[in-house]
């Protein structure tokens, strides 16, 4: 059991890096971004703070009229726009991914659902209890209501190569204060377990990010 939970544990933990990196690198500005913060138990200082227009396994969430239903935003303490692709040599020690939709995201035809997302409007947090969460695959069937989704990764040894931990929301909400088809704002409130189901602290904050070309 110890094993294919350090198996798991360390498929996550390189989807979760390979997500962050692979689509940030060349995007974001290199000084620390205004009305970024977390703070909590796993508080860090940000200094990367991205907006994808769709989560991680998840297809594009810009609609026929042009609105986003779903966004992801990845929050981190090292400067991921200068950082060589997983470089070993990397400073980077916590990353933190919300993911947001709205209920017609869930449904079979979204352009007929035609529900974008909207400012004001907060996100429950839905424990999927798996150890990969996105809300593409793993949202129970029929689902109407709006949901959001959290991971923070924690590196020990500073290059998220090989000691990492993994990080879920079991609880909590992201609320969506501002959003267009480059940016998004707003405030998360979290509790954590790690993938043995131990809690893993809490997490608040807010974030101001801008999309990847």
């Amino acid at each position: 059991m110890t094993v294919l939970k350090d198996v798991r544990r360390a498929a996550a933990t390189l989807d979760l890096r390979s997500v962050l990196f692979g689509s940030v690198l060349a995007a974001c500005s290199s000084s620390p971004p205004a009305n970024n913060s977390v703070s909590g138990t796993n508080a860090f200082t940000v200094a990367t703070s991205v907006m994808r227009t769709k989560g991680d396994h998840c297809s594009s969430g810009v609609l026929a009229s042009g609105k986003l239903d779903t966004l992801a935003v990845y929050m981190a303490d090292g400067d991921a726009c200068s950082l060589p692709y997983l470089s070993p040599a990397n400073d980077l020690s916590h990353t933190l991914e919300l993911q947001i939709a709205t209920g017609g995201f869930f449904a079979a035809d979204r352009n007929a659902a035609n529900q974008p997302l909207v400012a004001g409007t907060t996100f429950p947090i839905l424990n999927e209890q798996v150890d990969d969460e996105d809300l593409c695959s793993n949202v129970p069937d029929g689902r109407t209501e709006p949901a959001g989704i959290a991971m923070f990764q924690v590196c020990s040894d500073g290059t998220c190569a090989e000691h990492s931990v993994i990080h879920w929301a079991t609880s909590g909400s992201i609320t969506l204060s501002s959003v267009s088809a480059t940016s998004a704002t707003g405030t998360f409130n979290l509790a954590l377990a790690d993938n043995d189901s131990e809690p893993g602290g809490t997490l608040s904050g807010s974030f101001n990010s801008d999309a990847c070309p």
